[in-house]
C-alpha cells in the first residue's frame, strides 16, 4: 500500500491544510461620534452688560397671580380678559355651581395670564384662562 500511495497520480493530490492557531479575542472597538460638540450659549441672548436685557425682559412680564395682575399697570386689561373668560365659560356651559357634598374638599383653581402678540411683537390682546388644579384631585 505504501508503494501505491507514493505513486498516486498528481491530479488526485489532496490539498494541504495548515493548522490554524486560535485567534485571541480582540478588544471591542469604541465607536466615537465625529460630530463636533457645540457649547450651548442660550444665556447670551438674555444676559448683557449691566443687566440691560434682564430689565427689558421684566418690562412687560405676564403676572403669575391674581394679585400681581390687579397690582400691575395693565390691571384694567387683565380684568377685561378675566371677564371675557368667565363669559365664555358660562356661554359654553363648561361648569355650573352646585353644593359641595359633605366631607369633600373643593379642587382649587388658578388664573393663567398671557399677552398675545402679533408678528410685529405688538400687544394684540390680553388673555386670561381659569384653570383647575387637577393634580390635587383624588
Amino acid at each position: 500500500m505504501e508503494k501505491e500511495s507514493k505513486h498516486k497520480d498528481s491530479s488526485e493530490a489532496t490539498p494541504e491544510h495548515k493548522e490554524q492557531e486560535p485567534i485571541a479575542p480582540e478588544e471591542p472597538e469604541i465607536q466615537r461620534s465625529d460630530c463636533l460638540r457645540k457649547r450651548l450659549d442660550w444665556h447670551s441672548k438674555y444676559v448683557m452688560e449691566s443687566n440691560v436685557a434682564y430689565c427689558l425682559l421684566m418690562e412687560e412680564e405676564e403676572p403669575s397671580t391674581l394679585q400681581e395682575a390687579m397690582n400691575s399697570s395693565d390691571a384694567s386689561q387683565w380684568m377685561t380678559a378675566m371677564q371675557e373668560e368667565m363669559e365664555a365659560l358660562h356661554k359654553n356651559k363648561t361648569w355650573k355651581l352646585v353644593p359641595l357634598p359633605q366631607g369633600r374638599k373643593p379642587i382649587g383653581n388658578k388664573w393663567v395670564y398671557k399677552i398675545k402678540r402679533n408678528n410685529n411683537d405688538q400687544v394684540e390682546r390680553y388673555r386670561a384662562r381659569l384653570v383647575i388644579k387637577g393634580y390635587a384631585q383624588k
